[in-house]
């Protein structure tokens, strides 16, 4: 089991989808063998949550007779030395409380960082709001205007235009995928996907951050026409699919088979 990259900040390392909370569940249930080791890079990769989180899940792992093994520090810690060197205690306590405090800061630069674009965002300077704006958008150049990465850029009116042919999700997902064409996030192409995009409001410029809204804020990639055309399709097409009333249940017959009491 691999954790890589997943924020310790709010505890989302220990959710029931992230693998440090798997392998604490399965400590629970008795399927890890007592001498296992738990490697962290640094207790703070452990977790930057709340100090009482923090030392009850680390107690939990080291009570259960698996040790916690610290790179940085090429030591392992086992129950044994927690009973009995004091000072070990007092560094894992210190280094839990130093890591929540600098995760702290650099949360609240953050939001003091947001905060200041949206304000000037909303007296008309063109911003970019780092992950937060879309996939296409690379930032602003030295004369305010906007960098776009052009393939991108050509990849979604080329989707749009496909589904307008008449392509659906799927088909479109695998014609791009036998092309060998890398989506958005240089991945494989699913229904999934495509479906995103056709639903992206910000292809028609659309800005939706915190109390910044707009409906000009980023370079137009797709007509109104084509936008709207595109979203009466789909809603069509969920509505029809497999013929079944809620639209939910898949038909391989659809079209090729009625009901002879309600011609269903």
């Amino acid at each position: 089991m691999v954790d890589a990259g997943v924020s310790g900040f709010k505890g989302k390392n220990f959710s029931n989808t992230a693998a440090l909370g798997k392998f604490i569940e399965q400590i629970r249930q008795g399927n890890v063998d007592r001498g296992s080791v738990l490697i962290v890079e640094n207790l703070d990769r452990f977790s930057r949550d709340n100090i009482t989180d923090c030392i009850g899940r680390f107690s939990e792992i080291i009570k259960a007779g698996v040790n916690i093994g610290l790179v940085s520090m090429n030591i392992i810690i086992d129950l044994d030395q927690m009973n009995n060197n004091p000072m070990l205690w007092t560094y894992v306590s210190n280094e839990f409380m130093r890591a929540r405090g600098e995760s702290k800061r650099k949360s609240d630069l953050s939001k003091a960082n947001i905060a200041n674009k949206i304000e000037r965002a909303k007296k008309g300077e063109r911003i970019y709001f780092g992950g937060l704006a879309p996939t296409w958008i690379k930032g602003v150049d030295e004369n305010g205007g906007w960098i776009v990465g052009e393939r991108i850029n050509k990849i979604i009116q080329r989707v749009f235009q496909m589904y307008l042919d008449g392509n659906s999700c799927s088909a479109i997902a695998k014609t791009l995928n036998n092309e060998n064409v890398k989506s958005i996030r240089d991945t494989l192409w699913f229904n999934t996907t495509v479906k995103h995009i056709l639903a992206n409001r910000c292809v028609l410029g659309y800005c939706k951050v915190g109390s910044f809204e707009s409906d000009n804020h980023y370079p137009r990639l797709v007509s109104d026409a084509d936008f709207y055309a595109v979203q009466t399709k789909i809603a069509r097409n969920v509505t029809n699919r497999g013929g079944s009333p809620s639209g939910k249940v898949p038909n391989v017959f659809k079209g090729l088979l009625r009901c002879a009491k309600c011609s269903g």
